[in-house]
Parts: C-alpha cells; sequence; structure tokens
C-alpha cells in the first residue's frame, strides 16, 4: 500500500513541475504581450495588475492551477476503463459456484458469484447480466457427423477462415431455431414438407419450441453442403440473466441464478446452451466472458416509503434478492414495506435462498413472505392463488398506499396468470367493469408501479 502511495505521490510531483513551469511561461509571455501592445484597455490593465502582484500571490495562482489540473488528470489515469460490453465482454473470475436446490429436486438451480475487480462495470437492483457460452459439444458432434466433417475441416464463415467445430462451438445458434431460419432453409433446400410447415402457423410455433438446428436437419433431410448450411445459421447469441445481487451489499461482485436446462424430445437429450455450459463446463476460477446491461423496466421506486410487492416463480425470485440487499443496506427508518410471493415445486428442495429470506424479515427488511409449493399437495398451489388469498390486503397496498408491484418468471404462464389475477382483484374490489380494470392495470404499468422482468 505505501509503495502505491509513494508512486501516485511521484507522479503528482512530476505534474506539479511541469504545471509550475508552463504557468510562469505563460504569465511571462502575458506581460510582454502587454508591453508590446500601444492601446491597453482597463481590463488589461486590471489583469497584469492581477497577475503581477507579488511572488506569493503568483505562487498561489500557479499552485490552484496546478492542483486543478493535476487532480483531474489523475483521476483521469485512475477511473478511466476499457469499455466493456455485449461486443466487448469482460473476463470475470468465478468467486462462487454452487447448487441450491436439493437432491431430491427435479430442477437444478446453481448460485453463481463473479468478481468485477478492475473492470469498470457497475450496475443497480433490477440490471441484467449478459454470458457468452460455448454451444454443447455433443450437439456440436452430432451435427459433424450429419454432414461427414471432420471437426478440423477448414471453412470459410464471414469471410474468415475457420475450422468447422469452432464454427459449430463459437460463433452460431444450435440450440434454438426460429421462424426466419425455417424460412432460409426452405428457400435453400426447397423442401416440400417445409413448405407446408411454415403455411400452417400454429404447428409452426409448436415446432420452433424445443426443436434444434439438428432437428432441422434430420426432420427436412437435403442434400446441401456444410458451408451452404452455415450460411443461413443465425450468430451465437449471448443469454440473459437477471442479476442476483447489490453493489451496496457485494461490492466489486455480481451473483446471478441460473436453471439447468436438460428436456427429452425424439430419444435425444436437449442441453440449454449457457445453463448447462455453466453447469458442466465451468469452475471456480475459471473466466467467463460477461457484460451487463441497464433494465429501467425494473428499478425500485424512486421515493423509498413506497411499498413493494414482489412476486416471483423459481429462478424469477433472483432480482427480488438483489432488492433486498440494496433496501437492507438503508437506515431503517427508511426501509419501505415489503412483501415477498414466491412458488417452486417443494419446500424441502426449491426453497431458494431461504435462509436469506429468514435473515432479511429478521431484520425488518422483508416485512412478509407467502409461499406456494406446488407438489408438495396433491392439489397444486401456486403464486396467483396466493395472491386471490391475499387480495383484500394487496387491494389495500395498492390503492391506498401506492404499492409498486414487480413479476419476474416465465411470461407464457406464470406472469400471464399473475396478472390475470390481478386484473380480477382490481375489478372486484375497485367495483370497476373488465374494461375499467384493464386500463387500471395499464395506469399502474405506466406510472412504474407494475413491472415485468419475464423470459
Amino acid at each position: 500500500m505505501s509503495s502505491n502511495i509513494d508512486s501516485i505521490q511521484s507522479t503528482i510531483d512530476q505534474w506539479a513541475t511541469h504545471e509550475k513551469e508552463w504557468a510562469l511561461k505563460y504569465l511571462i509571455q502575458f506581460q510582454q504581450n502587454m508591453k508590446n501592445s500601444d492601446e491597453l484597455t482597463l481590463d488589461h490593465h486590471h489583469d497584469i495588475k492581477h497577475i503581477s502582484q507579488s511572488n506569493n500571490n503568483r505562487e498561489d495562482s500557479e499552485s490552484i492551477i496546478t492542483q486543478k489540473r493535476s487532480e483531474q488528470e489523475l483521476s483521469e489515469s485512475i477511473e478511466t476503463f476499457p469499455v466493456y460490453d455485449r461486443k466487448n465482454p469482460f473476463s470475470a473470475r468465478v468467486l462462487k459456484k454452487e447448487r441450491i436446490t436439493g437432491d431430491a429436486s427435479n430442477k437444478e438451480v446453481y448460485h453463481l458469484e463473479l468478481s468485477l475487480q478492475g473492470s469498470g462495470l457497475t450496475y443497480q437492483p433490477g440490471d441484467i447480466l449478459g454470458i457468452h457460452h460455448d454451444n454443447p459439444p455433443r450437439l456440436v458432434q452430432a451435427i459433424l457427423t450429419h454432414f461427414k466433417i471432420d471437426a478440423d475441416a477448414p471453412f470459410f464463415y464471414r469471410d474468415h477462415l475457420r475450422i468447422a467445430e469452432s464454427i459449430l462451438h463459437h460463433l452460431v445458434e444450435i440450440t434454438s431455431i426460429n421462424a426466419m431460419l425455417l424460412k432460409k432453409y426452405q428457400k435453400l433446400t426447397d423442401h416440400e414438407g417445409l413448405q407446408k410447415l411454415l403455411q400452417n402457423k400454429d404447428e409452426k410455433l409448436a415446432y420452433l419450441h424445443g426443436h434444434d438446428i439438428l432437428d432441422l436437419l434430420h426432420d427436412f433431410p437435403s442434400d446441401i453442403t456444410f458451408d451452404q448450411f452455415i450460411t443461413i445459421l443465425t450468430p451465437r447469441y449471448p443469454r440473459l440473466y437477471s442479476i442476483a445481487s447489490s453493489m451496496k451489499k457485494v461490492d466489486q461482485q455480481v451473483h446471478i441464478t441460473i436453471r439447468t436446462v436438460r428436456y427429452e424430445i425424439k430419444n435425444r437429450e436437449r442441453e440449454g446452451a449457457c445453463s448447462t455450459f455453466i453447469a458442466d463446463r465451468i469452475k471456480e476460477r475459471q473466466l467467463l466472458p460477461i457484460f451487463i446491461e441497464s433494465n429501467k423496466g425494473f428499478k425500485l421506486p424512486n421515493q423509498p416509503q413506497h411499498p413493494i410487492v414482489m412476486i416471483g416463480a423459481g429462478v424469477g425470485v433472483a432480482p427480488f434478492r438483489s432488492f433486498l440487499q440494496e433496501i437492507d443496506q438503508l437506515e431503517s427508518s427508511k426501509k419501505p414495506e415489503s412483501w415477498l410471493f414466491f412458488g417452486e415445486q417443494k419446500r424441502e428442495s426449491d426453497y431458494l435462498y431461504q435462509s436469506e429470506w429468514k435473515a432479511f424479515q429478521n431484520k425488518k427488511t422483508l416485512g412478509r413472505i407467502d409461499t406456494a409449493f406446488s407438489r408438495d399437495k396433491e392439489q397444486k398451489v401456486y403464486v396467483q392463488h396466493r395472491i386471490t388469498e391475499q387480495q383484500s390486503l394487496l387491494w389495500e397496498w395498492i390503492e391506498h398506499k401506492n404499492a409498486h408491484l414487480y413479476i419476474c418468471g416465465d411470461k407464457n404462464h406464470m406472469a400471464k396468470e399473475v396478472q390475470e389475477s390481478l386484473k380480477e382483484i382490481v375489478r372486484k374490489h375497485g367495483n370497476l367493469t373488465t374494461e375499467e380494470a384493464d386500463k387500471y392495470i395499464k395506469t399502474l404499468k405506466r406510472e412504474k408501479r407494475l413491472q415485468l422482468d419475464v423470459f
């Protein structure tokens, strides 16, 4: 520490000497210009008099100039970092990787802690972490086998000569397909069966869900070559995750919560591109390419006195951990009322961050928590059911306490059903028509009192 301080002080001294010489030269030149001038205005005389008052005053002026410029240059030297973003990710070291679901769980969920030291990256609760991943090796090998090419066979991809395995492993999207890719593949192959699929909206949407590149090659076979095929593939895109920490709590770290995606279709196991990359191939102390993106549509209230209601299922609870860590750093008198609804399958094995919620409750950071574990009883109970059970109190918070509501989770099911439950509560307790309840919900969204982070 002492050597660092001495080094910084030496740098400041060098700047000070340079600036002193600069100031003296400027003063001499300024006075000479004034002497050579035939017409001096009153302001000019005032300037000369001010600058030349005495040696002490001059040194004071030089000191001020030196101090300001030195502080500015030192600040720029210390605070300037490379710009890390989606195109230029930061290599973050993995500090901790821990599975947080039990052995009896049907889900494989990991808590990941990454170091931001030296990156200059910052974030706010509600923001997003992006990860650049490698594609699943088994799927890469299956595609190479389909085309009967060697892993190190050279091909041009986007004007660069690459080996086949590298293209599939790092550069293109292979674990998912989209409508544009189907159209490009059909145009390239003129496959009649794919043309019929594209003409049926429901069948097309069903096919897009859960299928990958290898399915496309197997289900609609053709004689296209590998170099033809890679020209229509979508460039690999990073996966985005809700940040599960507050910098006020964890400083130069960022935490995320990841559920590993594994499923089987057509007797073949499928793997989530980034989630299995983390679960199967990333270990503690390794580096992970990341970036951070702001999420302005999912932020704590500007006025901390407004109560917050957080509704999340599964890993959708991640941003609420960041919210509560942030709130936990406030003085007790400034902490808002808070209420968490959390849903998962089994209390015993799937209660994510259970001990942390209890700790927040003990510190009066979290006021109330209602849980729904769908597989613990014969009749399944979800978060929307818990919301309906507490509808009177929830309406009180919304209408009379100006509470802010947050929903995080699956957009196709959980988030949609929670919004329907909220709409029914508004309709019933506000004595509104269905149309008026719709407008009420839209107003909450417009005023940012109802915010969604869905996936």
